[in-house]
C-alpha cells in the first residue's frame, strides 16, 4: 500500500467532513469550505476523528491515485481550520510593490507598472515595499497565483534581481567578461608574449642605436671657472650679461655653469652675488666660504620648509628654538595663488593626527573659537602635510597655527 494513502487524517475541531454518493468530499471549517471529488476507485471512510483512505484493487492507476487523493482530502482539511500561505520577496534595485484595494502594483523595471487583481479566495498582503504574502485556504491557488507573480519577474543569475519565493536560492552565474576577456593573445589558455614583446613592430632594444648614442634629454651648460671671477671688482652682480661683456661666455646653451677651478697662486676672498643655473660643489663651498648668498634671495624662511615662516629680513635674533634659515633663489610659492577648497579630501590623508585641516584652517578664518575646539584644533602638531598636498594651496598650515597660539595663550591667562 501507499504509505502516504494509508496514513489516517486527523480531522480538528471545528471541521466538518461529508462525503456524497458521487464520491464527493466536502470540508467545512473556520476559514471556509472546499469540496473535491474522488475517483471511484478511491474510498472514503468517516471514522471518528480521523478519515482513512483506501482504494479497493492494486492496479497501477490505482496505487498511483492512492497518495494523491489522501493529499488532497488532507490539504482541504489544513486549509478550513489553518489556511495556507506563500511569502515572496522582491529584489532589485528601484523595485518595489503597494497594495491599491484589491490589486497589487508592481514596479520591476519595466516601463509600466504590472497591475494584478486578488482572484477570488485569494488575499495578498504587502509588507514594507519588497515583501509579499499569499493567503487562500486552496493551496492550490495560493501557489498559482504565487507563481504568477513571480514570473513577472524570474530572479535573473547575474545580481539575483527579480521576484523570488522567501528561502529561494539563486545560483550566480560568472559573467562572459569575468574570465580572461573576448578574443586576442591573452584571452586564449596558452596565450602569452615573451618579455619585450611589442606586437610585432620593431622592439626597443633594435631601435635604440649600441654606440654613439646622443641624449636628447640632455643639458649643456657654458662652463666658468672662479678664477675667471677674480677679474670682476669687488661687489659686482656677476650674471649673463656681465659674463658676456667680458668674453668668458660666447654661447649660451641651457644656461651657465660655474666650476670650482682655482689656480695654485690664487685666493676667491671677493664678494660677489653670482647669479647662475648651475654651482659645483667645489664653487659653492668657495663662494660661501668667501661670505655671502651666491645670488640675491627671492625668499627667506625661518624654520623647516613646510613648517617655517616667510621673513621680509634677516634683521632677526637667531634663538636656540630656531631651527634653521632657509633661502630661496626663487619664490616657487608665489606664483601659486590660494584658491577655493575643491573638497579632494588630501589634507585629511595626510594629515597624522586625523583630522580635518580643511574644516579647521575654514573655522580659523573665521575665527570661530568653538567650533575650533570641538573638532580638536588643539591636537595639530603643526607638520605643515595638509599645505604641502592640498591641490588649491591653501595657506592651512599658517590659519590652523595662528587659532591654535590664541587659544593657548588664552589658557595661560
Amino acid at each position: 500500500m501507499s504509505r502516504i494513502g494509508r496514513a489516517p487524517i486527523t480531522v480538528p475541531a471545528g471541521v466538518e467532513i461529508k462525503v456524497a454518493d458521487d464520491n464527493t468530499v466536502t470540508v467545512k471549517g473556520p476559514k471556509g469550505t472546499l469540496s473535491q471529488k474522488i475517483v471511484p476507485q478511491i474510498s472514503v471512510e468517516l471514522g471518528e476523528g480521523v478519515i482513512n483512505v483506501t482504494r479497493d484493487n492494486d492496479s497501477k492507476e490505482s496505487r498511483s491515485l492512492h497518495g494523491l487523493s489522501r493529499t488532497l482530502i488532507n490539504n482541504m482539511v489544513v486549509g478550513v481550520s489553518q489556511g495556507f500561505e506563500k511569502k515572496l520577496e522582491v529584489n532589485g534595485v528601484g523595485y518595489r510593490v503597494q497594495k491599491q484595494g484589491k490589486k497589487l502594483v508592481l514596479n520591476l523595471g519595466y516601463s509600466h507598472p504590472v497591475e494584478m487583481e486578488d482572484p477570488e479566495g485569494i488575499e495578498s498582503v504587502v509588507e514594507g515595499q519588497n515583501k509579499i504574502t499569499v493567503k487562500g485556504i486552496d493551496k492550490e491557488k495560493v501557489g498559482q497565483f504565487a507563481a504568477k507573480v513571480r514570473g513577472l519577474r524570474e530572479p535573473e543569475p547575474y545580481h539575483g534581481y527579480g521576484i523570488r519565493y522567501k528561502g529561494e536560492v539563486v545560483e550566480h552565474k560568472e559573467g562572459k567578461t569575468s574570465g580572461k576577456g573576448h578574443k586576442g593573445q591573452k584571452a586564449r589558455t596558452s596565450g602569452g608574449v615573451r618579455p619585450g614583446f611589442e606586437g610585432g613592430q620593431l622592439p626597443l632594444f633594435q631601435r635604440l642605436p649600441k654606440r654613439g648614442f646622443k641624449n636628447v634629454n640632455r643639458k649643456e651648460y657654458a662652463v666658468v671657472n672662479l678664477s675667471d671671477l677674480l677679474t670682476f671688482e669687488e661687489g659686482t652682480v656677476i650674471d649673463l650679461a656681465a659674463l658676456t661683456s667680458k668674453g668668458l661666455v660666447n654661447k649660451v646653451y641651457d644656461g651657465v655653469k660655474v666650476l670650482g677651478s682655482l689656480k695654485p697662486e690664487e685666493t676667491f676672498n671677493k664678494k660677489y652675488t653670482v647669479k647662475a643655473t648651475k654651482f659645483s660643489k667645489a664653487a659653492k663651498e668657495a663662494i660661501e666660504a668667501a661670505g655671502g648668498f651666491k645670488e640675491e634671495p627671492e625668499k627667506m624662511i625661518s624654520g623647516g620648509p613646510m613648517m617655517g615662516f616667510s621673513m621680509f629680513t634677516l634683521d632677526v635674533p637667531v634663538t636656540k628654538t630656531s631651527s634653521s634659515i632657509l633661502c630661496f633663489t626663487k619664490d616657487e610659492v608665489a606664483k601659486f595663488e590660494p584658491s577655493a577648497c575643491i573638497n579632494c579630501g588630501r589634507c585629511v590623508d595626510a594629515c597624522p593626527s586625523r583630522l580635518i585641516p580643511s574644516r579647521l584652517a575654514d573655522l580659523a578664518e573665521r575665527h570661530n573659537e568653538e567650533g575650533f575646539t570641538k573638532m580638536e584644533g588643539l591636537e595639530c602638531m603643526e607638520c605643515g602635510s595638509c599645505s604641502y598636498v592640498c591641490p588649491a594651496k591653501k595657506q592651512l598650515t599658517q590659519s590652523i597655527k595662528a587659532m591654535r597660539k590664541m587659544q593657548l595663550a588664552k589658557k595661560k591667562k
